[in-house]
């Protein structure tokens, strides 16, 4: 499973999976140098919490490709 750091909330971080289901995590819970828009992959058999670098550089890409496309001069 993996989810996408929305935000950072008092002592929680929200996340949100690919369906769009929101998780509210305690900041304790993952890593320090996790940052909104990092993808983050759950272990599954410890349930850890990683940032997984070469999603969250894939999904950024998308992102800016869908963005340049989007707001390019006509």
């Amino acid at each position: 499973m993996k989810l996408s750091i929305d935000r950072f909330e008092g002592a929680y971080v929200i996340c949100q999976d690919d369906n769009e289901k929101l998780y509210a995590i305690e900041k304790k819970e993952i890593p320090d140098e996790a940052i909104p828009g990092d993808i983050l992959s759950i272990d599954e058999n410890t349930g850890e919490l990683k940032v997984d670098k070469k999603e969250t550089k894939i999904r950024k890409e998308k992102i800016k490709s869908l963005q340049d496309k989007l707001f390019r001069k006509i």
